[in-house]
């Protein structure tokens, strides 16, 4: 039999982690846009283009950001991928990890004039591609709108390049004020998702302690359910012949009242007790439940 990984107390936790998380999502804007510039450069590529099934991507570079980027980009499932760097042997390992095909840098130029998205991370010093250069591709491709994410640092793109009709270029900064909003955003929403964990906390505090007192609750109310039958025992054997079907059913029915006058305290108490672990034991003690689970 397979054992659980987590005891009645981390489950518990867990359940009412679930819930606040959930409330959080739902009741606050906290989760609201992106947080992340690889994710951010992905929105901003869908805002221009409403489908990639025939769009053609090219990887410059192998920077950490670009391959993280890379990975957001495939998730759009585009009709290929193109990898170039100034090292051939990063360029076939890059494209053998995203199921792309590698290209010599040789054939840059190419490239970009087959290109709809580009994603640009060397670590060149200069531009990689110059105004002058790109009007060059630009004669090649046609009117097609293509998208570059530059986010080396210093840029591979000259920022002129961008004319926002047929060429869009987003570089790092861009990225990083969209992010920067975002997070400013979601700040604004911290205070409400603080009272929802908050509440959460005060409600988990509050089933475990009915969890912790439930047993006890059960242990004394059967205890003293207990005495009360044989007491009532005794007393009806005792005055048996003398009573009517409804002295009998009085005297019960007088015990049973009884009975429950007296749990009412100890319950009450528990259920309001602020100090409920000492109470617990108090309860414990004073009834003797201890006892009678030995007896039981």
């Amino acid at each position: 039999m397979q054992k659980s990984a987590s005891g009645a107390l981390l489950h518990a936790l867990f359940q009412h982690a679930f819930v606040a998380a959930k409330r959080i999502r739902t009741e606050t804007g906290i989760s609201r846009g992106r947080a992340s510039v690889s994710s951010v450069a992905v929105d901003y590529v869908r805002e221009v283009f409403n489908r990639f099934d025939d769009k053609t991507v090219l990887v410059i570079g192998a920077g950490k950001m670009g391959e993280l980027t890379l990975r957001h980009l495939r998730g759009l499932n585009p009709l290929r991928i193109l990898v170039t760097n100034r090292s051939p042997q990063k360029a076939i390992d890059i494209a053998g990890q995203c199921r792309g095909v590698a290209v010599p840098w040789e054939e840059l130029d190419r490239a970009l004039v087959q290109a709809d998205i580009i994603l640009s991370t060397t670590g060149a010093p200069e531009p990689i591609v110059t105004a002058a250069r790109w009007n060059g591709v630009m004669n090649q491709r046609g009117g097609s709108t293509v998208v570059i994410l530059d986010i080396a640092v210093p840029r591979d793109f000259e920022p002129s390049i961008h004319d926002g009709d047929r060429t869009y270029l987003f570089n790092i900064d861009d990225l990083k004020s969209i992010q920067e909003r975002t997070l400013s955003e979601r700040r604004r929403h911290m205070q409400p998702a603080e009272e929802i964990v908050s509440q959460e906390v005060d409600r988990f505090l509050a089933e475990w302690a009915r969890r912790k007192r439930g047993p006890v609750i059960a242990r004394l109310t059967q205890d003293v359910d207990r005495k009360r039958r044989e007491i009532v025992e005794q007393l009806m054997t005792r005055l048996n012949g003398r009573l009517t079907d409804e002295d009998k059913q009085f005297i019960e029915k007088a015990f049973h009242l009884f009975q429950n006058r007296i749990l009412h305290g100890p319950i009450s108490a528990l259920d309001e007790s602020a100090h409920e672990g000492s109470l617990l034991e108090a309860v414990r003690k004073l009834f003797r439940l201890g006892e009678s689970e030995k007896k039981n």
